[in-house]
């Protein structure tokens, strides 16, 4: 019996081709599409987003996002519609007075910076779930709760931009 690794063909199911392919095309796009970007002075941003494929018909799409600049993106424009929600007004019941309205928490500004476990993040938006999408130096991007956030965005205040939730 021999201990040195042996290589393994194994095929990929047409499926697993066509998403592999459809992968590649999608990041062919994207360097397609941020040319088009640079060449452009208006618009500040372009991807293809959701891909759908009809395995029956061999068709595919892709999904085209821009915004233009001084516009918003899907995620920044959610992201104000949650801050919106979050620093709104609250009812809150008063058995004398009934329903008294409150301000709520504030929400901090788009590309507001913050540390947690050691990462620093910026806030780029947020989702249909109300959670907020933070992205880090290399790219990579985190979801945390609005609420979360905006409480300690409440208790350290506007000028802590160093970090949310390690303490100022």
């Amino acid at each position: 019996m021999s201990t040195a690794p042996e290589t393994l063909n194994v095929k990929l199911r047409p499926a697993e081709q066509q998403r592999d392919l459809l992968k590649d095309i999608r990041a062919d796009l994207d360097s397609a599409l941020l040319d088009i970007v640079k060449a452009n002075g208006n618009v500040k941003m372009l991807k293809a987003t959701t891909c759908s494929y009809d395995p029956r018909s061999g068709c595919f799409t892709f999904k085209l996002e821009g915004a233009f600049k001084g516009g918003l993106s899907r995620e920044e424009a959610l992201y104000e519609q949650v801050a919106k929600q979050i620093s709104g007004e609250q009812k809150e019941w008063d058995p004398q007075k009934g329903y008294i309205a409150t301000p709520g928490d504030p929400m901090p500004p788009l590309f507001w910076e913050f540390n947690s476990n050691g990462e620093r993040y910026t806030i780029v938006g947020a989702n249909r779930g109300r959670s907020v999408i933070a992205a880090r130096a290399d790219g990579k991007r985190y979801k945390f709760k609005a609420e979360q956030i905006a409480l300690h965005y409440a208790k350290k205040g506007p000028a802590c931009t160093s970090s949310a939730f390690s303490g100022c």
